[in-house]
């Protein structure tokens, strides 16, 4: 059975095995925190996060007085975030990133989280470009990718009451493309596999994710106009960090 990234995470991972799950709420409030002393925000600052999942980081942000847009292209899990959301400032768009339009200056804060190398580097380079557009003068982008696997072939598995998730991992160090194939093996023996063109040119099972020397990535960023220096990421030690400020 088939089921695009929409269907596997948003209704049948995120939803299903995410929901009741105390755990995110700590690790979110904690990545808020660090965003806000990072960035030294005031409440009623303007946060713009693209690709924010299940939204609640932006909750949680929102708690701590800011001002925050979210913006997702799984729908079901954006339907979920919204009805988690209670006196905050924090709104949610289903919408692809990629064909997003905001005014210029719009953020003091764009936060960019597992979001770059999963499409074409075209699109990556133009929502970089965008969103220093969207930026006040003075504001900040904090945005991550994954390190360079220490293993070219890996396997991640995970155990749900409804059964048994494998990530089959492969990496090519020549071409720096991350190949990662889900599969979920229900009790009954149902077995379930991701396809979703939004990561794939050749209609593929899987994601294809293109992994950013640090340097190119830096490049990308200060062609932009924006001031770069990289930053410890705390809670993904797997991934670097970059800091990228708007003088003007």
């Amino acid at each position: 059975m088939r089921k695009t990234w929409n269907e596997f995470w948003g209704e049948f991972l995120l939803i299903q095995f995410h929901k009741d799950n105390p755990s995110r709420w700590t690790e979110r409030e904690k990545r808020a925190k660090w965003i806000v002393d990072l960035l030294d925000l005031s409440p009623g600052s303007n946060i713009l996060e693209l690709g924010c999942g299940d939204g609640l980081l932006d909750i949680c942000l929102g708690r701590l007085g800011m001002d925050v847009t979210g913006v997702d292209r799984i729908e079901k899990v954006i339907k979920l975030a919204k009805s988690e959301v209670k006196h905050e400032q924090v709104r949610f768009m289903d919408n692809d990133i990629r064909s997003l339009k905001f005014p210029e200056q719009s953020y003091d804060c764009i936060l960019i989280f597992e979001v770059i190398g999963l499409m074409r580097k075209n699109d990556d380079i133009n929502i970089i470009t965008r969103s220093a557009e969207w930026l006040k003068s003075g504001g900040s982008i904090v945005i991550d990718c994954p390190k360079e696997p220490k293993e070219n072939i890996t396997t991640r598995k995970w155990s749900f009451p409804e059964g048994h998730l494998t990530f089959n991992v492969r990496y090519n160090s020549n071409s720096k493309k991350l190949e990662i194939i889900p599969l979920f093996i229900r009790n009954d023996g149902t077995e379930i596999t991701l396809f979703d063109s939004f990561y794939n040119n050749n209609h593929a099972e899987g994601i294809q994710r293109y992994i950013y020397p640090i340097d190119e990535l830096k490049a990308i960023l200060e062609d932009s106009g924006l001031m770069v220096k990289e930053i410890n990421n705390f809670f993904r030690p797997d991934h670097y960090a970059l800091h990228c400020h708007k003088l003007c």
